[in-house]
């Protein structure tokens, strides 16, 4: 692994002497008047752009659309080795062996998960599998909630749980507290940089949402608009509740927008604005028939998927309720 040098003192006279030979001195300098980083390998060296300060790197300040934009452009144009054709694989920056296939062997005999005779192939689908799993773990999302609630100091508002009293919690309650820290997550870190960009809103003085949450950060104008018409009309109901499971064989998750009651009854919705040719059939006949199921198997009154951006009133959208599987 490469050791980082951010400091002058501890650079070798021998790499400062090579670096003063192949430079221009002004090429050492970051822009802050520092010292630019060294990182140093067996075989190589190399001087980076900046000094390591935070606020030296060039995305410092910007938005993250503007970020992930850059690592899309870098990722496709095939000119880094870190970077696969569509994405960068994170892991791989760390631990150039973490997808290799003896790796996921090692970490699937660790957790005891038995793979004698399975192709490779197979033994991939079921590291997929596992890690999906994993996320749905008590112990990892009681740690996850608590060092969440640590960091920003919301015990208070959480009801000041502890890692004990998460874990003694119904998966369902647990995730429903995981989903409440998601939505202060966006709140916390993305209300300024995000809003614009991804029409992200705050809804704050909530009366009527099941979980007794005041706050719910959403992901649209037509979420939002949504929230607005279930306060206004004393309807009961929940952003995000949970997940369902569209594909047995990966774990792959969906998470409906909404669920609400109205007249005794339980309903499921999803908002969309539109749909592309390109996805449309397949997000229809995955995951909305996975949550038309889902409704059917667990005593809700039907699912519904509306293309509005606000109900009009619940008749109407009541009416949007589906018949019948895509």
């Amino acid at each position: 692994m490469p050791t980082k040098i951010s400091k002058i003192e501890e650079y070798p006279k021998e790499v400062l002497d090579k670096f003063l030979k192949s430079h221009d001195e002004k090429d050492l300098l970051c822009k802050c008047g520092e010292l630019k980083r060294i990182r140093l390998n067996s075989s190589t060296t190399v001087i980076d752009y900046y000094c390591g300060d935070k606020k030296c790197h060039k995305f410092y300040g910007k938005l993250r659309p503007e970020h992930s934009a850059y690592m899309k452009n870098l990722a496709a144009s095939g000119k880094n080795d870190k970077f696969s054709s569509t994405l960068m694989k994170r892991g791989e920056l760390k631990n150039p062996k973490v997808n290799s296939i003896e790796f996921i062997k090692t970490k699937l005999t660790n957790k005891g998960i038995d793979i004698n005779g399975l192709s490779e192939s197979d033994i991939r689908s079921r590291n997929s599998k596992y890690e999906s799993e994993k996320q749905f773990s008590p112990e990892y999302i009681s740690k996850a909630v608590i060092k969440f609630l640590d960091k920003h100091n919301l015990y208070k508002e959480f009801g000041n749980p502890t890692f004990e009293s998460l874990l003694a919690l119904p998966i369902d309650s647990l995730l429903n507290i995981r989903y409440r820290m998601a939505s202060w997550h966006h709140f916390l870190y993305c209300a300024k940089r995000c809003s614009k960009n991804y029409k992200r809103d705050t809804c704050t003085n909530l009366k009527f949402n099941l979980r007794g949450l005041t706050l719910v950060r959403t992901k649209s104008s037509y979420e939002s608009a949504h929230i607005r018409f279930f306060e206004e009309n004393n309807i009961p109901w929940d952003y995000e509740p949970f997940r369902i499971i569209w594909n047995e064989e990966n774990g792959a998750t969906y998470t409906p927008d909404f669920v609400f009651v109205y007249d005794g009854k339980k309903f499921i919705l999803e908002t969309k604005g539109f749909l592309s040719e390109k996805y449309k059939n397949e997000y229809l006949t995955t995951r909305i028939n996975s949550a038309f199921d889902y409704a059917k198997n667990n005593e809700y009154s039907g699912m519904i998927i509306s293309f509005k951006s606000s109900p009009g009133n619940i008749e109407e959208l009541i009416n949007q309720t589906m018949k019948e599987k895509y």
